[in-house]
């Protein structure tokens, strides 16, 4: 741990020994403690005392690559979503937009398609299979997620 000890000379005259603690953020490296003291014998002067922290703060990168991470997710999640109501809805397939949003979708629930019956009714699809992708990838962002944290040995919550 890192200690630096720094001198400032006061101007007023300090009543007998005083000591201030507060704690500064560092930018992303962690927190310091600083504590002031004003010594008795010399009242005009004051000793400050740096010393570093442990932080659990994220750095920058691991931190911006989390955001953009929970972001594809939440990308990810919305347009499942879309699917399951337009099959809800009975969307015309052939239309261009649910024609995207099928088209973009399938490789992310292709693997559960036949995992439970599809029952259907007109033109209405009710998709178990889209819900079910949508909670394992949430479910494996999450596992990962908590695997970083074991590795990193701090918390990773954003």
């Amino acid at each position: 741990m890192a200690q630096y000890r720094e001198e400032v000379a006061r101007t007023t005259v300090e009543p007998a020994a005083r000591v201030e603690q507060r704690v500064v953020e560092a930018d992303g490296s962690g927190t310091r403690t600083v504590r002031t003291t004003t010594e008795s014998a010399s009242p005009a002067v004051s000793v400050t005392e740096y010393a570093s922290a442990p932080s659990y703060t994220l750095d920058r990168g691991l931190g911006r690559f989390l955001r953009a991470a929970w972001f594809l997710l939440g990308l990810l999640e919305a347009l499942l979503a879309l699917r399951f109501v337009l099959a809800l809805l009975g969307a015309n397939p052939r239309n261009d937009f649910a024609a995207a949003v099928y088209g973009l979708t399938w490789p992310f629930v292709a693997a559960f398609r036949t995992l439970f019956p599809t029952p259907a009714s007109g033109g209405a699809v009710l998709e178990v299979y889209t819900l079910v992708a949508m909670l394992v990838f949430f479910l494996a962002w999450w596992v990962a997620l908590k695997m970083i944290g074991v590795v990193l040995d701090r918390s990773v919550e954003v």
